[in-house]
């Protein structure tokens, strides 16, 4: 029988938004029809963009879709009451938002590669980090609550700190995490889980011990890792548990059990095969994008490398 903790005291969980809208993004605000420019000028573009946009704004819980925010939004609302978990979410678009903050559709993300990708192409700098810094700077001038992670900490100083965030969010948030960090009355708090990222460098003492491995025991594909590690802690622990010092021998007791990660072997696909996913993957959602169905097409265990999906994607469209 499984365990299932109760849950009285409130914790705040941020994680990442996801490339998946669950509504119409014919009327979008995009990144990728922002000239070209410095970050910058490019954030400053973008932000007037948001300001002005006239599309019928939404909440961001109801903004987002696919199976990791499926799973992270029914982890959130079946843990305890509904008062126990404080649900944000850290938006390439829009910076950190509260699952109620209305929104416009919009896409932007900190995916590389991408047609909506902040950082530009060949960048290995700190584009990233500037960007969520501009986000932060706009909420402010707006008085948006919450600003950052660090005003979310500020605010609430004493609340367990739950994070779930990519390794390309994790690296554009890492000066606001660390400031939230500093800003708990306990670092111990602060838990930071990230599959994808190196566990180095000065949040090193707030990543809990997780890699692939877990698919084990979580199931899942590997993109929606990180909300089934947010579902597991939900399940297995009760919030005043949810502490670094206390999850970390847990889980790295728990990863020794497990065997080495699955590695891909995946299938290609020839042009008729890669035509035939998209018009059907197109006629069940209309507005996906070529890089949404593209992980959708490899998260399934087949194959086709990027350009020549996009070309043939584009072909399609037009």
């Amino acid at each position: 029988m499984e365990f299932m903790p109760k849950h009285t005291s409130p914790i705040n969980l941020v994680v990442n938004c996801t490339a998946r809208k669950a509504c119409d993004l014919g009327q979008a605000v995009s990144l990728r029809d922002i000239a070209a420019g410095s970050i910058e000028k490019r954030a400053e573009r973008w932000i007037k963009k948001l300001d002005r946009c006239p599309s019928t704004h939404v909440r961001a819980i109801d903004l987002y879709c696919g199976d990791s925010w499926s799973v992270l939004r029914d982890s959130a609302n079946g843990a305890g009451t509904p008062q126990s978990v404080n649900l944000f979410i850290a938006s390439a678009g829009y910076g950190l938002v509260g699952s109620e903050e209305l929104l416009a559709p919009y896409s932007a993300t900190f995916g590389r590669r991408q047609e909506d990708s902040v950082p530009p192409p060949g960048d290995c700098g700190d584009s990233t980090r500037v960007w969520w810094e501009a986000l932060c700077n706009w909420r402010k001038a707006k008085r948006r609550k919450p600003v950052s992670v660090h005003g979310l900490a500020k605010e609430y100083p004493t609340r367990p700190l739950l994070l779930a965030l990519s390794a390309e969010y994790v690296k554009a948030m890492e000066a606001d995490l660390l400031a939230a960090r500093d800003a708990l009355r306990d670092p111990d708090l602060m838990v930071l889980v990230s599959v994808g990222a190196p566990k180095g460098g000065p949040l090193s003492a707030s990543f809990l011990p997780c890699d692939a491995r877990l698919e084990h025991i979580l199931g899942g594909v590997r993109a929606s890792l990180n909300a089934r590690i947010v579902r597991h802690v939900f399940r297995q622990f009760s919030f005043d548990r949810i502490r670094m010092s206390y999850l970390r021998p847990r889980f790295q007791r728990l990863l020794r059990k497990q065997p080495e990660p699955r590695a891909f072997e995946r299938e290609r696909m020839d042009d008729a095969e890669v035509i035939n996913f998209i018009e059907d993957a197109v006629s069940r959602f209309p507005e996906s994008s070529h890089s949404a169905l593209l992980r959708t097409l490899r998260d399934s265990g087949r194959a086709c490398e990027q350009k020549r999906f996009r070309n043939i994607f584009q072909q399609l469209k037009d």
